[in-house]
């Protein structure tokens, strides 16, 4: 295994990578197919990378616009890159190099096939006996879930790679919220706010949420729970990781924050503590949008060094619209469709379906950095935990 003692997580919405090493050929889109020449269907990407990690021979390419990640690391004579990408098909295409692996090279293989599917069981490619192996599938999933496929992927390149789990140099604090809006006088977390986590156990929130009070028998408010050291682990591991000791500082209390997420993608900032207050800003992309509506608690981790609140403080909710999260189009008011479709005499004559978008106009507050792409969910930690 390569000796890297770094860490590199990757959840939520990443995107795909391009290597200049790639290659242009066609690529199959019918099924599960098992290509007979692995080493001509490298996985090519057409889009400049939105995130690049480089640490000590370990890098990560992102791309959002094509839905997939790379990861490469090397240390000597050993190599290794392995690619994912979801086409707009739902195709999944996987890619994998190793190169001087040795006796791991067959195991590393294994699990690669085992996430192709069984219709790739035997794939193009066998390990030489110096643990050299390029190989490649693809198949068609039509409930393919990209973040599943990226965290696979992260998976798959831990024990390679040497890999530690839970630090990813690009979630933080920052970051996420300026997927939302470039100004940040308009949307920011409060700066008691440690980190964030959109995904976190349910079993485990819920258990918090619903704790009993042991002198009274009630129920505790389920917004909000002192956490100890030793808790703080067990709903934020990556932020626990990076920070070590920068968290707990003289006598400032620890909290976690819980706020309800009824519709994905929706992002989530604690954005104000004042005296028993929390303020949580809900935020909504600005214009047309797709979402599912699942129900599930989200948390925040919160350090008070000055006594402002406590576990009966009141948790409030507000909402945002955001600005660089958006779609170019949104809906035209009544009156403007009244206008355009409406008779005379009141009666509606509504555009064929090939025509919808003239029920759209122009969203005039999606400008220049305008995005479709959002990673609402994960882990994302404050910036200087790490230093």
């Amino acid at each position: 295994m390569l000796n890297h003692k770094h860490n590199l997580y990757l959840t939520g919405a990443f995107a795909l990578c391009a290597l200049s090493a790639c290659s242009t050929d066609s690529l199959s889109t019918a099924g599960s197919t098992t290509m007979p020449n692995a080493e001509a269907k490298r996985i090519i990407y057409h889009t400049d990378s939105l995130s690049v990690v480089s640490l000590n021979g370990i890098q990560i390419n992102a791309y959002s616009a094509e839905k997939g990640v790379t990861i490469t690391c090397e240390e000597d004579q050993k190599f290794y890159d392995a690619r994912v990408k979801v086409n707009d098909d739902n195709r999944v295409e996987k890619y994998l190099s190793l190169h001087k692996f040795g006796n791991d090279c067959d195991s590393i293989f294994n699990v690669f096939k085992m996430s192709c599917g069984s219709d790739n069981a035997q794939l193009a490619g066998t390990c030489d006996e110096s643990g050299n192996l390029e190989t490649y599938c693809t198949y068609t999933d039509n409930n393919t879930d990209y973040v599943d496929l990226m965290t696979e992927l992260w998976q798959q390149s831990n024990k390679p790679c040497n890999q530690f789990e839970y630090i990813n140099m690009l979630h933080t604090l920052d970051r996420y919220t300026e997927q939302f809006t470039d100004d940040p006088t308009e949307l920011s977390f409060d700066s008691h706010v440690l980190a964030y986590h959109g995904n976190m156990d349910f079993d485990k929130l819920i258990a918090a949420m619903t704790e009993i009070d042991e002198e009274t028998q009630n129920l505790k408010n389920p917004r909000i729970r002192e956490l100890s050291a030793n808790d703080i682990p067990k709903y934020f591991p990556m932020t626990a990781t990076i920070a070590k000791d920068n968290i707990h500082k003289g006598n400032c209390k620890t909290y976690i924050v819980f706020d309800y997420d009824a519709s994905q993608p929706t992002g989530h900032a604690l954005t104000r503590i004042s005296k028993d207050t929390i303020e949580i800003t809900s935020i909504g992309k600005g214009g047309m949008g797709i979402s599912t509506n699942a129900y599930f608690p989200v948390a925040f981790l919160v350090q008070d060094c000055e006594g402002l609140i406590d576990e009966n403080s009141t948790v409030i909710s507000k909402s945002y619209i955001a600005k660089t999260w958006c779609s170019p189009l949104i809906s035209k008011t009544t009156e403007e469709l009244q206008e355009e479709f409406m008779d005379e005499d009141g009666e509606w004559h509504w555009p064929s379906p090939d025509d919808w978008q003239s029920t759209y106009k122009p969203n005039p507050n999606c400008g220049e950095n305008g995005h479709g792409d959002v990673d609402a969910y994960g882990e994302w930690y404050r910036a200087d935990l790490k230093e």
